[in-house]
């Protein structure tokens, strides 16, 4: 034990001696799993650990107040591909340009968020869609060079205006087209179709499925879909 810059140091058997804690250490990773016994199978209890991270995360921030009143499900709008909403309200009609993916998709996933952020208009470094009244709508989770995931991509809400206090909601399918271009490609009407069926009428996609040669695992929140694309 020794005092150095205003802190004290302490040895990892202190740990154990004072708390009764085990230690295992990781030294590939150079983790240290404090009070864990950390199993043989440790990529894949960390995925579980981080699936359930994002689902209680998702759960905990799914419903959203707004003047204090709780909005739940809304009711949704269609939207079909001359990206206009079917009640004939236009998408400019608040002089929104809709964005457009220029780019291809990237095996490094820093310069995929770099396109979500300068070409569709994330932010927080391209892992965030905001809308107002909605920030988070759509939501991209970077995960750890162990994991056997590349991304989980959360949507959180659709085109339902939730009674007109998110006014901005009809922008996200049309978002989507191109965000989910960018990981699938000529396959993104796919996914698109399930987050479709999903907020308009409560059908939860397949636990999994194929698009682009990607495997992609689905998770379902209190109101939200989780999509893990495997690597």
């Amino acid at each position: 034990m020794f005092f150095k810059e205003n802190e004290i140091y302490v040895p990892l058997s202190f740990i154990s001696s004072k708390n009764g804690l085990n230690y295992p250490i990781q030294k590939e990773e150079k983790i240290i799993y404090v009070g864990k016994n950390y199993p043989n199978n440790q990529k894949e209890k960390n995925n579980e650990s981080i699936k359930d991270s994002i689902i209680k995360k998702s759960n905990e921030t799914n419903q959203l107040q707004t003047n204090n009143k709780k909005i739940n499900k809304p009711i949704n709008n269609q939207i079909d591909d001359n990206n206009s909403i079917s009640n004939n309200k236009k998408v400019n009609s608040d002089n929104w340009t809709p964005p457009v993916l220029k780019s291809k998709w990237s095996p490094n996933t820093l310069e995929n968020f770099k396109i979500l952020q300068n070409e569709l208009g994330f932010s927080d470094g391209g892992t965030s869609y905001n809308i107002q009244g909605r920030p988070g709508a759509i939501q991209v989770i970077e995960t750890s060079p162990s994991s056997q995931y590349e991304v989980y991509i959360n949507f959180y809400m659709w085109d339902g205006d939730a009674g007109g206090l998110i006014p901005q909601a009809y922008r996200i399918p049309i978002v989507a087209k191109e965000f989910l271009k960018l990981f699938f490609e000529d396959d993104y009407m796919i996914p698109f179709n399930y987050l479709n069926d999903y907020f308009h009428n409560g059908v939860v996609p397949p636990e999994t499925f194929t698009a682009n040669g990607k495997t992609v695992e689905t998770i379902e929140g209190k109101s939200n879909i989780i999509f893990a694309i495997q690597k």
